[in-house]
């Protein structure tokens, strides 16, 4: 390799490095779980609600589905929704305009025994509890609102997903293990940047 084609490829090294940190710049998945009544829910209420998902996702939200009415045996439906959508969420959206057990029990886990954000809502009609009004929660884990079309709440969600994006990237470190793309930002790293500080 000549000299002058050595020197190109160092002059370039820095704006090339840029450029791919850029493409593995840290973006973090927050993940939305939407909880409601269902036993006793109208069918339309929960159309209502997939619709509801559904719009969170055209926004760019990972929403976690429950398991349902239908599918697998209760067991599964405790470890399916408790364990991999509560334990696993960011955000958990309680809809509260129906009395639900199941809902009671997911408010709970990820209030009192997680002290995640959580934002509780329900229809301006709908009779509600007074122990979900004001809890004596962390300060801006938590949120009731009242509503009068659900849709109302896609802005209060993506609100509260993004404040949530934003605490996630302060905390990320380059130091974390688990991470893909700083695996691949280390893979990245040693096959490019290592060799051409050698060239030098």
């Amino acid at each position: 390799m000549g000299n002058e084609t050595l020197a190109r490829r160092q002059f370039q090294t820095p704006i090339t490095m840029i450029r791919q940190l850029q493409l593995f710049e840290y973006e973090p998945e927050v993940r939305v779980y939407v909880g409601c009544a269902l036993t006793q829910a109208p069918p339309e209420f929960r159309d209502k609600v997939v619709r509801f998902k559904a719009e969170l996702v055209k926004r760019g939200c990972v929403v976690l589905e429950f398991l349902g009415l239908a599918a697998g045996t209760p067991r599964d439906v405790w470890i399916h929704d408790i364990e991999n959508c509560v334990m696993r969420c960011h955000l958990f959206v309680a809809l509260c305009d129906l009395p639900s057990i199941g809902l009671g029990v997911e408010f709970g886990v990820q209030t009192v025994a997680r002290g995640k954000p959580t934002i509780a809502a329900a229809h301006h009609d709908a009779s509600v509890t007074r122990l979900i009004l004001d809890p004596a929660l962390p300060a801006g884990g938590y949120q009731f609102i009242r509503y009068d079309d659900m849709f109302d709440l896609v802005e209060p969600v993506m609100q509260s997903v993004g404040d949530i994006k934003a605490q996630l990237k302060a905390q990320k470190t380059e130091e974390d293990p688990g991470d893909l793309r700083q695996q691949e930002f280390v893979a990245w790293r040693s096959y490019f940047v290592e060799p051409a500080a050698l060239a030098a």
